[in-house]
């Protein structure tokens, strides 16, 4: 991978304009060296001063104009520009040939755990890559070494978009991601709604948004084994989403909850009693989720106008 681009030589017409310039000043000179020859046969003294002073001006001119132009020429070679290039572009490293030498270089980088700079210059975190699109390179982040999965949540209320932490949660988010795609939370119904707590959906039965059984049912591959990893000790914050459970161990299945408030005591890892991992955070449509959360609910919080999970989208990583 070429890094360095060479600096255009300078260009021989260049060369030729200079000398013309000063033989042009030259002449110049040879004809006020003339003038004053003359003056002084012809005229007398007084003139002759102001004809000299006159014409030792116009070569002091002549001479500050051939330094300003060979000054302006050294720059231009130094600095100057393949035609079609812009300067930026010529202190920009050329693109690599093909697909492999892109990606090997970026390998080089990532071994060394260091950020890569792209083919036009700019600084990159290692876990970004090339991809290569027709005829030009499209850069694609990767965001972690391997990116989590997101999930489009379509309500009747509006859309979110939610990323699930398969990374860390490969039990619980997996089980999520298992049934979004089977199309079982189509059509189903946020069953259980309090403000300034949470919205809870996945139920089974909510598909009759006036079902008594709502909150009861579990998915078809029952229950789930209680997922609580060291290193993924996610908080109840306002826009995550957790398992919800009977509170007894290994009783999650397919219902989960989206916090709308701050609730570590369901954490976990906190002193409490109840254990609810969290797998996933709303990235975009919290809005939607504000809107959800101050519906009008009836005494046992199902909301009195039913909300609808239309359809729930897995967008792979």
């Amino acid at each position: 991978m070429t890094l360095v681009q060479k600096r255009p030589a300078l260009q021989p017409s260049l060369l030729v304009a200079l000398l013309v310039v000063l033989l042009v000043v030259l002449l110049v000179a040879l004809l006020v060296a003339l003038l004053v020859g003359l003056s002084v046969a012809l005229f007398d003294a007084l003139l002759v001063a102001l004809l000299v002073a006159l014409l030792v001006a116009l070569l002091v001119a002549l001479f500050v104009a051939l330094f300003v132009a060979l000054f302006v020429a050294l720059l231009v070679a130094l600095f100057a520009v393949p035609v079609g290039e812009s300067m930026a572009d010529s202190r920009q490293p050329a693109l690599t040939s093909t697909k492999n030498d892109i990606h090997n270089f970026f390998k080089i980088c990532h071994s060394r755990k260091r950020a890569c700079p792209n083919a036009v210059g700019t600084l990159l975190h290692p876990s970004t890559s090339f991809q290569k699109l027709g005829s030009s390179s499209q850069i694609q982040t990767l965001g972690r070494p391997m990116a989590n999965p997101t999930a489009t949540l379509e309500t009747s209320l509006g859309t979110m978009t939610v990323e699930l932490y398969l990374d860390k949660m490969p039990i619980t988010a997996g089980n999520f991601i298992t049934l979004a795609k089977s199309g079982f939370y189509d059509g189903l119904h946020f069953h259980r709604v309090i403000r300034n707590f949470m919205a809870q959906f996945g139920c089974p039965h909510s598909r009759d948004p006036l079902s008594r059984r709502a909150g009861t049912g579990d998915g078809p591959n029952g229950p789930l084994q209680d997922e609580f990893p060291a290193d993924a000790k996610f908080s109840n914050a306002p826009g995550t989403l957790s398992m919800a459970n009977t509170g007894a161990p290994n009783s999650g299945s397919s219902q989960f909850f989206m916090n709308t408030a701050d609730n570590s005591f369901l954490d976990w890892f906190s002193a409490g009693d109840s254990k609810h991992p969290v797998f996933g955070k709303v990235i975009s449509g919290m809005d939607i989720l504000t809107k959800i959360e101050n519906v009008r609910t009836d005494r046992n919080d199902r909301p009195e106008t039913p909300v609808q999970m239309i359809k729930v989208t897995i967008n792979e990583a």
